[in-house]
């Protein structure tokens, strides 16, 4: 589409076209890839300053396509930038330390295989490109050059959302393997559970595994963990299916869930996405109901209607800042309308009501 005149739109109107209309998230990343790096290059020293803006804008624009129209959009890049700049500041201060990877290594007492990943971290992405398959490689390019919403990348494809969405994880997936093989696949084995991801606005904060013994009933239970203290944003162990068994009907998600030293909160979620991927159809994090602190085995569920233009079902556990999780039992089925939902959005009513003030 071309009646739009990208140069003249200010970065709001810009943002609401993210993922909508191509070109609008290449202009704003190109029209601020500037303004950020010297906004690092003022604060923060001894830094990649354009790789981290690159950072900074990719991310920046991703919340956008997921979240809408951001009030501020350069007010959303300074707080982004300065915690991109504050973590690139700690790491390259941490490097700083030792003349020598050896150095480091003898320091720290990691063995020499340890060194040897970082070779491996080396494979360029021009390689990790060419070995993801060619739908995986296709979707990649259009979400994040073309800038297309995966919506849109569905509809020109002729497949489903939760098919693109899961070719991108997988093809992300891949992408981090390749730049850093040994330590990747070390990770991955620890912790893969079929059908599952981690997730979350700061997934490298936490690990998942599974535990088989000690359980509350036997059956094996699933474990969320935070990485040391961690005061920001939260993780999730979640998957994504399509909605077609489920449309026009009511379900429950429920599980038995465990906590131990949280710092803030957990919970379990159920979302339901439509067309606009801004913005879900139906969602339940337990706001109104959270976890807290320490405390033993108990019930939780979540009741939702799934709408007939429903496109995705999300479902997970989530562990906000420090802390431990567990899940077990877990069950997602349909229920009568006769069993109430739990979203704390109250839904639309159909007619009008109360028109003569009564209390």
């Amino acid at each position: 589409m071309t009646h739009f005149n990208l140069d003249r739109m200010t970065d709001e109107n810009l943002c609401a076209l993210v993922g909508r209309e191509p070109g609008a998230e290449d202009f704003l990343f190109l029209r601020h890839i500037e303004p950020v790096t010297r906004f690092l290059m003022g604060r923060y020293q001894g830094i990649e300053h354009e790789a981290v803006a690159a950072e900074v804008l990719l991310d920046a624009l991703e919340y956008v396509g997921r979240h809408g129209v951001t009030k501020s959009f350069r007010a959303l890049l300074r707080r982004v930038a300065n915690q991109y700049g504050w973590k690139a500041k700690q790491r390259a201060d941490a490097r700083g330390q030792y003349e020598t990877p050896w150095d480091e290594a003898r320091e720290s007492g990691r063995a020499a295989d340890d060194l040897e990943r970082r070779v491996l971290e080396e494979v360029t992405l021009a390689q990790a490109l060419q070995e993801l398959t060619a739908a995986e490689r296709a979707f990649l390019l259009l979400r994040y050059v073309d800038g297309l919403g995966e919506a849109e990348i569905a509809r020109q494809s002729g497949k489903s959302v939760s098919a693109v969405k899961s070719s991108l994880y997988q093809a992300r997936r891949k992408l981090r393997a390749d730049r850093n093989l040994a330590e990747f696949h070390h990770h991955e084995r620890k912790t893969t559970m079929q059908g599952w991801f981690l997730a979350g606005s700061h997934p490298q904060n936490y690990e998942i595994g599974v535990v088989r013994e000690g359980t509350r009933t036997g059956k094996p239970s699933a474990s969320l963990k935070s990485k040391g203290d961690v005061s920001e944003g939260f993780g999730t162990l979640m998957q994504m299916f399509g909605p077609d068994k489920y449309r026009g009907k009511r379900v429950r998600f429920s599980g038995q869930v465990k906590a131990e030293s949280l710092a803030r909160n957990a919970a379990l979620w159920l979302r339901v996405d439509g067309p606009d991927q801004s913005k879900p159809l139906r969602f339940d994090n337990m706001t109104d109901r959270p976890i807290y602190g320490t405390s033993d085995w108990r019930r939780c569920e979540i009741v939702l209607d799934v709408p007939v233009e429903s496109t995705d079902i999300a479902m997970g556990v989530l562990l906000a800042a420090s802390g431990q999780v567990w899940v077990t039992d877990l069950q997602f089925e349909e229920v009568g309308l006769d069993v109430p939902t739990t979203s704390s959005e109250k839904e639309q009513p159909t007619e009008p009501q109360n028109l003569s003030f009564e209390a």
